[in-house]
């Protein structure tokens, strides 16, 4: 019996680029829970515009091969035709909201369906509730968080119950806790008989709960089984984020691999390491970090908020924060979508002034100076990089802040290229490029002119393990040269890795404030958060207290 998806030597190539599917052989079966990975730029969000018609007929390019969705001919159907049987979730989704309200926009497909109005609201309802978004109904689309514009896009798609639903990188902008509600409805909606297709770098919540896991690379698969098998080959090689718990397990041997950490900590007994040297049981382990020295009160601090009160697009958000970041350091700022991470960045350049109190930048407050005069002292690299990109090529791109400061170095943009691996990409339109792509040029972009503080909002949306390990190294560069990093983040591995200090919002406050493992100390409030622990230094903790390791 053929597969809801039947997909046979499928060769796509946007206009005037190289193949960015080359030879693509996959079926997927009703109800199955298929996980896509690999690299940048490898063609997972191609693949997924091939299952709804927008490749080739909206992107256009060259096509062959056969792809059949729910027993209709892709290649024959735009996607209008294609409505009813796929549901696309795009990976951009400010890009993709245009009604005025939240409720109108979950509307949208169904009239365009000729759903009978009588049930559209009961479907509004419902899609909202199971992605937690009931009490944004009446609200704009774009005064939601990115992670809440997110989660809208899912319901939108699952009030109209296509029989394949296909999601290009929906966890990039969620907390962890609206990833375990994400991850749940997915993989009840493929219990109930719907076909789920994922497309995703952030492996770790996801990958228990898959049936399959697809890895692409260089537009081919290259690999096609059950997850636990494909975590067993050397995907590192491909790009993928490995899950710290399959890192762990493969370092000391432990088979079957576990593919979450409650699954690893639970099998880490002390039977199960008395194969170990245990004295030496933790070499799996990095060292643990030296305590960060806090900012010196003699030292200006690069970034500071004092009994600032902080207002986004529909009121305020943080109530009286008071907060400093020395020069030198790297601060996460951590918490659940809505709850004013992005707006606290936006304060750092005066994109957004303090309702009440005072932001400064290494001692001046930010209302003292136009925004374009911060651009000298403040790098921003915003959570959408469609924001953020002007320029026809990615070198004019990495240029123009530079030269129109005054502050040109060849030599230390063509670092910022090897670094982040942008060469080959350095004549071509950052609009063409992948989203991951794009991050990583505004990346590159706002370092370009060397400012003494350097503000990221999601750094690491959207991209593979290499940028992931180049983003740490070089922040790690950055503190070392006196560059202040301020980041918002839902990737706790990855602040454990770069972050001396983490501060956490909640409710409208600093609910913590300290080094990672502190802040993680008191696990029912970093709970309570949205937040999930994570990172080496979390299973250190866990470990310890088991007592295995030394």
């Amino acid at each position: 019996m053929p597969g809801v998806i039947e997909i046979r030597g499928l060769r796509y190539a946007y206009p005037a680029q190289d193949p960015s599917l080359d030879g693509v052989d996959l079926a997927v079966d009703t109800g199955e829970l298929v996980l896509v990975a690999g690299p940048s730029g490898s063609g997972k969000s191609t693949l997924l515009r091939c299952l709804n018609g927008l490749v080739p007929h909206f992107y256009a390019g060259q096509v062959s091969g056969e792809v059949r969705v729910a027993g209709r001919d892709v290649l024959r159907h735009p996607p209008a035709a294609m409505m009813e049987a796929v549901g696309l979730v795009p990976q951009n989704p400010a890009g993709s909201l245009f009604n005025s309200t939240v409720a109108r926009e979950i509307a949208f497909g169904l009239e365009s369906l000729g759903v009978p109005a009588g049930e559209i609201a009961s479907r509004v309802h419902a899609a909202a509730a199971q992605v937690g978004l009931e009490e944004t109904l009446g609200r704009p689309p774009h005064a939601l968080s990115g992670g809440e514009q997110q989660r809208l896009l899912v319901a939108a798609v699952l009030a109209a119950r296509p029989a394949v639903l296909a999601l290009d990188e929906p966890f990039a902008h969620l907390d962890p806790e609206m990833g375990e509600i994400l991850v749940d409805v997915l993989a009840r909606l493929a219990a109930s008989g719907i076909t789920v297709v994922v497309a995703e770098h952030r492996l770790g919540l996801l990958l228990p709960h898959a049936d399959r896991l697809v890895v692409l690379n260089a537009g081919r698969v290259v690999h096609d089984a059950a997850p636990a098998t494909v975590m067993t080959a050397d995907v590192r090689r491909h790009g993928l984020n490995v899950p710290l718990a399959v890192r762990v397990a493969r370092g000391i041997g432990l088979q079957p691999l576990p593919l979450s950490l409650d699954a690893l900590v639970s099998r880490l007994t002390p039977a199960a390491l008395a194969g170990l040297d245990v004295p030496v049981a933790d070499a799996f382990l990095p060292p643990p970090r030296p305590a960060a020295a806090l900012p010196s009160t003699a030292d200006v601090p690069a970034l500071a908020f004092d009994a600032a009160t902080l207002h986004g697009p529909c009121g305020p958000l943080v109530h009286g924060l008071d907060l400093a970041v020395a020069p030198g350091e790297v601060m996460a700022f951590l918490g659940r979508n809505g709850v004013g991470k992005t707006t606290l960045l936006k304060h750092c350049n005066g994109l957004r002034r303090p309702a009440r109190g005072t932001v400064r930048v290494a001692g001046v407050a930010t209302t003292a100076r136009p925004v374009s005069a911060w651009a000298r002292d403040v790098g921003f690299v915003f959570q959408n990089p469609n924001d953020q990109i002007f320029r026809p090529t990615v070198r004019d791109e990495l240029t123009v802040a530079p030269q129109a400061l005054g502050r040109h170095d060849p030599r230390w943009v063509d670092a910022l290229v090897e670094r982040l691996d942008l060469g080959p990409l350095l004549d071509r339109s950052p609009f063409r490029l992948s989203e991951g792509q794009k991050k990583r040029v505004t990346f590159a972009a706002a370092l370009a002119a060397r400012p003494r503080l350097a503000v990221l909002d999601e750094p690491t949306t959207g991209q593979d393990e290499p940028f992931r390990e180049a983003l740490v190294a070089l922040l790690s560069d950055l503190a070392q040269s006196g560059c202040a990093v301020a980041m918002a983040t839902h990737d706790v591995e990855l602040a454990d890795a770069a972050a001396s200090r983490w501060a956490v919002l909640a409710d409208g406050r600093l609910d913590a404030v300290g080094p990672p493992a502190a802040v993680m100390a008191d696990i029912e409030a970093f709970r309570a958060a949205g937040l999930r622990p994570g990172g080496w230094t979390w299973l250190r903790q866990v470990l310890s207290v088991a007592g295995r390791v030394g």
